[in-house]
């Protein structure tokens, strides 16, 4: 017995009707058992029928889709809570479970796109398009509130900001927890569940021009990345490069926004070119840090020994694990403890007051024995200060390990129109050698005052930043100098420099600020003798070019100097170490930690 009825392909079978309706359900079959009186079926009820178990087969597939959300938002709630535990005991875990937090975030950026955008249930739709919001400000709380924590002294202020970030760590999760549960109980199993295919919510044209508008900036900014060196714009905006992490969800929900306003074909496929485009490069950093470290550990070797690793055995529990842990980007780290002096006078005169900092180990018998570090702000030798912008939970790090860290300031150059966070004590017209004798002034003082501070100075080393680079290079190699040691206390030994993307050379030729050639070019003192060294750069600083800091290495190798290693971080900016536990600095401290024990 057989019927035939204007469908697709109808036939039967043991009673059993097999409709392949492909333009409906997608390519999918449906078996649909019915009864022998065929005759009495028309081809309308069996189209209703084929759109009903159709609407069963989305039903439930939604319905897993959602109960997934769930779940992953469960775990990653309980990771969040378990990490904030396991950060306040100083216990480090594992990134798999981070790594299954951001794959969390990303199913839930997944499901408010396809599914919750499209429901016509308007709490749903908002609740979809608040996530896509806090996808963008929830990375930015995070970020600020771990680099305020970084920058502030105090318990309170450390706890006031502690606000932000935790706020950005738990807000995805919550608000994507919230999303998957509400759509899970709104599938009821009948036809109130209605998705759109045609149709979206309109968006206001401002926040189309605002979409486009950053991801245009995105585009500029991943150009940066990748070849930021060639200038001094794209070497600013590579610096972002830190927390590129943070900006890879934050343009991700920029696109999706600027999809769902539905331009034009040409415009769709031009931005969302650029978008992803820009998506792919936030990523780069995190994945090519891996060469890096591989680079880095064999120039360790060739230059310290290759029995370098196991000289720092006894001291690994007080070290990072590795150079790079996703775990700790996402919340930050806690500060370490260790006492704080602030704000101490050490020179007056000249138009000037000179203050530092000191940052002093919580115990004895701590790896860095008492050993001095020097620290020496950056900011073009015209802007800055100790503090809020030389990295304190750097120094707070340090300290904890047992060095004594001094943040010191010294005179600048008042060459700047704007100066908010330059503080008026240090500002007149002082050229490289003035800020050269300054820091010999501290030198002086801390001779003279060494046990206030329990500081050992049989073992000093200098580091800072760009301008404070240079002078930390100028100062050590200028140490011993027949033409500038009595500029500075003999009763310090100088055991290793610690240069980040200096700026040697930088300041007469394009900042206009004078001084001796050999002190403005630190690398012309550079001899058989100069101090062990540690140099880190950027690939793609712009402001201070890489090649810099390879005529430094260079110096030391003509006089056969081999206690040098450089270190090139791929895709960095400038100023790469000001995100505590961004994928730079990270990588700074592991190799920073470990060049200190060497040569203490």
């Amino acid at each position: 017995m057989s019927k035939t009825i204007t469908l697709e392909t109808v036939f039967y079978a043991d009673l059993e009707l097999i409709f392949d309706f492909n333009q409906k359900l997608r390519g999918n079959k449906i078996k649909i058992k019915i009864l022998p009186y065929i005759d009495l079926i028309d081809e309308e009820y069996i189209v209703q029928m084929i759109n009903h178990f159709a609407f069963l087969k989305k039903e439930k597939n939604l319905k897993l889709l959602s109960f997934l959300g769930v779940c992953f938002n469960i775990y990653a709630l309980s990771f969040e809570v378990l990490y904030c535990v396991l950060m306040a005991l100083e216990i480090n875990i594992f990134d798999i479970f981070a790594i299954l937090l951001l794959v969390s975030w990303i199913y839930n950026i997944c499901i408010t796109f396809f599914i919750g955008f499209e429901s016509e249930k308007h709490y749903i739709w908002k609740l979809s398009e608040l996530y896509l919001i806090l996808t963008i400000l929830s990375p930015l709380f995070m970020l600020l509130g771990n680099f305020l924590i970084s920058a502030s002294y105090y318990q309170i202020e450390i706890s006031l900001y502690s606000i932000l970030s935790y706020f950005g760590f738990f807000s995805l999760s919550t608000c994507g927890f919230i999303v998957n549960y509400y759509m899970l109980i709104s599938i009821q199993g009948n036809k109130d569940l209605k998705y759109k295919k045609s149709t979206t919510k309109s968006y206001s044209k401002k926040r189309s021009f605002t979409c486009k508008t950053f991801l245009i900036l995105g585009f500029l900014y991943s150009l940066s990345v990748i070849d930021g060196s060639s200038n001094y714009a794209a070497g600013v905006l590579a610096s972002a490069a830190q927390v590129s992490l943070g900006l890879f969800f934050a343009f991700i929900a920029f696109l999706l926004f600027l999809i769902k306003t539905k331009p034009d074909k040409i415009r769709l496929i031009f931005y969302s070119s650029i978008g992803i485009f820009t998506i792919i490069t936030c990523l780069l950093p995190l994945f090519a840090i891996n060469s890096s470290i591989i680079q880095a550990n064999i120039d360790f070797e060739n230059a310290f020994g290759s029995d370098w690793d196991e000289k720092i055995e006894s001291a690994q529990p007080f070290f990072l694990d590795s150079p790079y842990s996703i775990s700790k980007y996402l919340l930050g780290e806690s500060p370490k403890k260790c006492e704080i002096m602030k704000d101490i006078l050490y020179y007056e005169g000249d138009g000037v007051k000179l203050y530092f900092d000191a940052f002093i180990p919580p115990s004895s018998n701590l790896p860095g024995n008492n050993s001095v570090l020097i620290s020496i702000h950056g900011g073009g030798w015209s802007l800055a200060d100790k503090g809020f912008t030389n990295k304190i939970q750097n120094n707070k790090y340090f300290a904890a390990q047992g060095y004594v860290v001094f943040d010191i300031q010294y005179g600048l150059k008042n060459s700047m129109p704007f100066g908010m966070i330059t503080p008026e004590n240090v500002k007149g017209d002082f050229t490289i050698d003035d800020m050269v004798r300054h820091v010999g002034i501290f030198t002086k003082y801390l001779a003279n005052y060494s046990l206030d501070y329990n500081a050992n100075l049989d073992s000093v080393f200098i580091t800072g930043g760009s301008s404070g680079g240079q002078l930390a290079c100028a100062v050590a190699f200028a140490y011993h100098h027949p033409s500038y040691s009595s500029l500075f206390s003999q009763a310090l030994t100088i055991k290793g420099i610690i240069p980040l993307y200096p700026a040697n050379g930088i300041a007469t030729s394009i900042l206009d600020i004078s001084g001796s050639e050999d002190l403005v070019q630190p690398e012309l003192l550079v001899n058989q003798s100069s101090p062990p060294c540690l140099v880190i750069h950027g690939s793609s600083d712009g402001i201070v070019n890489p090649s810099i800091s390879l005529t430094l290495k260079n110096k030391y190798l003509h006089y056969n100097n081999t206690k040098i290693v450089r270190i090139l971080l791929p895709f960095a900016g400038h100023v790469l170490d000001y995100y505590f536990t961004g994928v730079y600095n990270q990588a700074c401290l592991y190799y920073m930690e470990r060049f200190l024990y060497l040569f203490r």
